[in-house]
């Protein structure tokens, strides 16, 4: 069952959404465009418990995509955000690949605390991944592959 709150903090609104499976919190994919380029993952103590909006990306979202003469896929999205941060290294661009990565490197980091015997949880190899995207940008080729979640694995 999807569920959600949303609420102001530090004038702007925060909207987290999360969906409950047998009294645990299981990730809901993320719908739309705006969506994904905009919203990051929450963690209740080593699991997933929603999504959190970053206003200010919704909006740069919106605007591209009010922009755009259609409706193009999250995967010409990653391509374009690509191509802006490889000629403007800003903030915003990079926040908006990685929310894009979101949830790839949420399972990865998943599988690998479970699966390997390491001390950290499954929070811990999330951070460990998001903090390299910048690094994973570097190696990405869209001539050679356009699906930049592709290059996670």
């Amino acid at each position: 069952m999807q569920q959600g709150i949303s609420f102001w903090l530090y004038g702007c609104i925060i909207e987290i959404s999360y969906g409950l499976n047998n009294g645990e919190y299981s990730m809901q994919p993320r719908q739309g465009i705006v969506e994904i380029f905009s919203t990051f993952v929450q963690f209740d103590v080593d699991q997933f418990s929603g999504w959190v909006t970053d206003p200010k990306l919704r909006r740069s979202m919106k605007v591209c995509l009010e922009r755009s003469s259609t409706e193009k896929s999250d995967t010409f999205w990653a391509v374009y955000w690509y191509r802006v941060w490889q000629n403007e290294s800003s903030a915003v661009t990079l926040a908006h690949i990685s929310a894009y990565l979101q949830e790839v490197c949420y399972w990865t980091a998943r599988k690998f605390a479970r699966n390997f015997s390491t001390q950290s949880s499954v929070a811990d190899c999330f951070q460990i991944a998001i903090a390299h995207v910048s690094k994973i940008l570097k190696t990405f080729n869209p001539q050679c592959n356009s699906h930049l979640k592709a290059m996670q694995n």
